[in-house]
């Protein structure tokens, strides 16, 4: 039996020690239906299908790289952090809205509308 090939998604973590000593590792997901949210540090949050088994990275976000307010970690962008929060809509007149909440303790709370609320409201 042959090992699979190695997941494309995450370029940047399948070197170490890491070119630009960002921190580049997956913490704990958030999960949708067939869609994983990862917050993966210092390369931002990768979105992965993970339906039938086989992930397959789908959409990322990489947060600006910025400098650490205290000076400890390197500059670049460290997502510790997702949440998943919808939005139920009302029946006649607002569609109901799914959100990827970003924690980048470097810098700030960032809010991104997940595409799989804009697949569900056509």
């Amino acid at each position: 039996m042959m090992a699979a090939p190695a997941p494309a998604f995450a370029p940047n973590s399948r070197h170490f020690p890491p070119r630009d000593l960002g921190v580049l590792s997956p913490q704990r997901a958030a999960v949708h239906g067939d869609f994983a949210v990862v917050p993966w540090n210092s390369d931002g949050v990768r979105v992965l299908n993970i339906a039938l088994g086989r992930p397959r990275e789908v959409a990322s976000f990489a947060p600006p790289d910025v400098v650490d307010p205290t000076g400890v970690r390197p500059t670049k962008a460290y997502v510790v952090s997702v949440a998943l929060y919808s939005l139920p809509g009302t029946a006649d007149t607002i569609p109901p809205r799914d959100y990827i909440l970003i924690s980048d303790v470097n810098s700030r709370l960032y809010i991104l509308e997940a595409r799989w609320s804009a697949r569900r409201n056509r």
